[in-house]
């Protein structure tokens, strides 16, 4: 049984967007969901959670299935928006980099290459630098990354102009959010007066084991990074996880008001997240944002 047959006939894709989240990826079904639009795909959505060896297997379904329905032209108009979600049981350690994967994600990329939005989403200590020389990514208007950032794609953030909302969410070893200030530095090239990118969102994605003690100034600076970003950016969103202890979002809450004007342009978002259980595999996956709900402080 696949991942739609529970749907009616274009019921998830009646404004053009096709969010694929099929465990395991089926060709058939995808090439009937594709077929059936007969419009432009405006998104597409692919997650592997803790399977690494899906990875490549559904990236080559996904690829042929596109080369499938039309020619190349057709196809570069195709997709606009591309999400893709990988994620491994536990703590890799570094043994599993987006390197290894990047002949798929390029391959994957060239057949989008009019896309608009990219949504990476993936392990602590994937490196996004080798997609910068790939020229796919220049036509971005959005941009949203779990990775950590390393030095070239700094240097790609400093030279896309065209960029107009940065999601950022920095995973550390232990889960929380750590943004540096010099990176912040980074992404202030624009005016105080017209910020070149319009909103930066910050989501934190930390496990129940890993917020046991409490966020303190001094063990997690978050708000020095908050306030800069709000002194030249359009509007800051902080998103957070509602399985997080209530004691920890009171404290972030608190902590936002004193930032002083600056309040006035950050929100806090709260995630529902759901678990979910993969093939035969009990375990529950990691939390996955299927909705927020957000509110000014100021």
């Amino acid at each position: 049984m696949n991942g739609y047959s529970h749907l009616s006939p274009l019921t998830r894709i009646s404004n053009e967007v096709l969010d694929l989240f099929i465990q395991p990826l089926d060709k058939q079904t995808l090439l009937a969901i594709c077929t059936g639009v007969g419009k432009r795909i405006s998104s597409i959505a692919t997650r592997h959670l803790y399977r690494s060896i899906t990875i490549e297997r559904d990236t080559r379904i996904l690829l042929d299935c596109l080369a499938t329905l039309s020619t190349d032209e057709k196809r570069a108009e195709l997709v606009r928006s591309l999400t893709v979600v990988w994620w491994f049981q536990g703590n890799h350690n570094g043994c599993i980099l987006l390197e290894d994967y990047a002949v798929q994600l390029k391959a994957l990329l060239k057949c989008v290459k009019r896309l608009t939005h990219l949504d990476l989403q993936l392990c602590p200590g994937d490196k996004l630098g080798n997609l910068v020389d790939s020229g796919y990514l220049f036509n971005l208007s959005s941009f949203s990354t779990t990775a950590y950032m390393d030095n070239s794609f700094n240097d790609f953030l400093m030279c896309q102009l065209n960029l107009k909302q940065l999601w950022l969410g920095c995973l550390h070893s232990d889960g929380f959010l750590k943004l540096s200030l010099s990176q912040v530095k980074v992404l202030h090239w624009g005016s105080d007066a017209s910020p070149r990118i319009i909103e930066v969102a910050l989501q934190l994605w930390p496990t129940l084991e890993e917020i046991d003690g409490d966020i303190t100034k001094d063990d997690w600076r978050w708000e020095e990074v908050i306030k800069k970003l709000a002194s030249f950016v359009g509007s800051v969103s902080l998103r957070i996880p509602v399985d997080v202890h209530a004691h920890v979002l009171v404290t972030i809450t608190a902590q936002l008001f004193s930032l002083g004007p600056a309040s006035s342009r950050v929100r806090v978002g709260v995630l529902f997240n759901v678990f979910l259980p993969l093939l035969n595999d009990q375990r529950p996956s990691k939390c996955i944002a299927i909705g927020t709900t957000e509110q000014t402080t100021a």
